[in-house]
């Protein structure tokens, strides 16, 4: 059911429930909702990445009530990293967005790893559909802590927001190529820290404010925050709203969300095809015959590979 601003009137209660069926991978149940998703799009995504421990879940705390006193509606994709030995998940963001759950106009929701790298969720695209369908304002996704190779929050969200601490490493650490390029906007949190080490602290920050006003880099800002004490937070909020009006302004929101639906499209069919093509292989008996000539060194892997792909797919690497 629609209601008059065309925003699909679900509960948040049947938005969990949905997530929960991505997970468990019954996609049935979502065709209405997929469908729905076309006549969409106003929700304003924002990456929240970092590396461990720089306090992104406080800051995002800070920043869901600075929206909220905006009067606009925020959800909340907090991906927190699975167990190689178990496969479990401590799901933090339930624990640690308490402050929130009477709101109604508030989501909050953590999904596991479950394997998948990049600092992501494989469910993550799919469950930003649920929400954006669901009428979110403002959709934050929150990353596991991430190094500096692990860009993939990029391909989903409008705004990357890039969370550092003081005493990080020195201005050549600051500029490594990776995730500082994603960045749109790079905040200093735990800022009630600078006076400790204050020299090599703002030397660090001097490198990455000159980083960013680099000119090939679109859209950089740099913020000094304290999520301890909320300082610097309403003005970040406010930058991310400028960004966001930017977008609608210059026509980058409809570019980006084609974008996104065509990763979103290239990630489904990779993974389908690989998988059906990995099954293929896998079962056929020439697979354990080239398998045994690599664990016995009559061949590496590299020709192993090649000699399966031209037998199977009749095309060479």
């Amino acid at each position: 059911m629609e209601s008059e601003n065309n925003i699909v009137d679900i509960s948040k209660r049947d938005i969990a429930k949905l997530i929960s069926n991505v997970e468990n991978n019954k996609f049935d149940c979502l065709q209405d909702i997929r469908r729905q998703y076309f006549k969409k799009g106003h929700a304003f995504i924002i990456g929240i990445t970092g590396p461990p421990g720089v306090g992104k879940s406080t800051l995002i705390n800070r920043l869901i009530t600075e929206f909220r006193r905006e009067n606009l509606r925020v959800a909340l994709l907090a991906v927190d990293p699975s167990s190689n030995i178990t496969g479990g998940a401590i799901l933090g963001d339930r624990l640690r967005m308490t402050r929130h759950i009477l709101d109604e106009d508030v989501f909050t929701r953590s999904v596991a790893t479950r394997g998948h790298l990049g600092g992501l969720s494989k469910i993550v695209p799919e469950a930003i559909q649920i929400l954006d369908v669901g009428g979110y304002d403002i959709i934050l996704v929150e990353t596991i802590g991430v190094g500096q190779d692990e860009i993939e929050v990029s391909n989903f969200v409008h705004t990357v927001v890039l969370v550092l601490v003081p005493g990080m490493g020195d201005e050549i650490q600051a500029v490594k190529s990776g995730i500082m390029e994603i960045a749109n906007i790079l905040v200093f949190n735990k800022a009630d820290r600078f006076e400790i080490g204050k020299h090599n602290d703002e030397f660090t920050v001097m490198g990455i404010s000159n980083y960013s006003d680099a000119p090939k880099q679109k859209y950089k800002k740099l913020f000094k925050t304290s999520a301890k004490d909320g300082t610097g937070v309403k003005e970040l909020v406010e930058e991310i709203l400028n960004h966001r009006a930017l977008f609608v302004d210059t026509g980058e929101f409809k570019r980006k969300k084609n974008d996104q639906l065509r990763v979103f499209f290239d990630s489904i069919l990779k993974e389908a095809v690989t998988k059906k093509i990995m099954g293929l292989i896998i079962k056929d008996a020439s697979y354990s015959e080239v398998l045994a000539e690599i664990l016995q060194g009559k061949l590496d892997t590299y020709s192993a590979a090649e000699k399966l792909i031209k037998e199977h797919l009749f095309f060479e690497l």
